[in-house]
């Protein structure tokens, strides 16, 4: 019977220590560099509403001081992200959901398939484009100020990879007059 005490109480513990573990991660994770992405100053959370989780980063041996970044984006219904760009180029692709952004300044390359996978139009999307993009669609852009919202009724979940600086802040944010 001590022995089952015993163990319950290494149990409870291990639980205890692992739990603060992940907490004490989580919160380290969020102070680092590449594993944030930076929220513009003195504006509440300008990324309410959308999760990023790292899937894969590393630094790019034939291009030093610059990492690949490969993330799953989650926007909740009804999330919409003010104008902003990248520091590198960004290729997305719409795992499920419903995307949509507009381009305020620069241009992209974006691929919609149909609904039944069948056939895939592509074409050029520029400043004043406003897009809507669905599972299985795709877009590929450099430099470009954009929005992003999800005006569906459920989670719209993008694949994103960047080419970045490494430690740099993922979101450059526009000032709005």
């Amino acid at each position: 019977m001590n022995t089952l005490c015993t163990q319950e109480t290494t149990i409870s513990r291990r639980r205890t220590l692992i739990a603060a573990g992940v907490l004490g991660l989580a919160t380290t994770l969020g102070s680092i560099p590449g594993y944030t992405i930076a929220h513009q100053a003195g504006s509440g959370n300008p990324l309410r509403g959308l999760t990023a989780e790292t899937l894969c980063s590393g630094e790019v041996s034939l291009m030093p001081g610059t990492s690949l970044v490969l993330r799953r984006v989650t926007l909740q219904p009804g999330t919409v992200i003010s104008p902003h760009s990248h520091p590198g180029p960004v290729a997305l692709h719409v795992e499920s959901g419903r995307f949509g952004t507009e381009f305020i300044e620069g241009h992209g390359t974006v691929a919609q398939t149909s609904q039944d996978g069948l056939w895939e139009v592509q074409r050029e999307i520029a400043a004043g484009d406003d897009v809507t993009m669905y599972g299985g669609d795709h877009l590929f852009y450099d430099g470009a100020i954009h929005t992003m919202r999800n005006d569906g009724e459920f989670p719209a979940v993008l694949i994103i990879s960047t080419l970045v600086e490494t430690g740099a802040d993922e979101f450059i944010w526009q000032n709005q007059a």
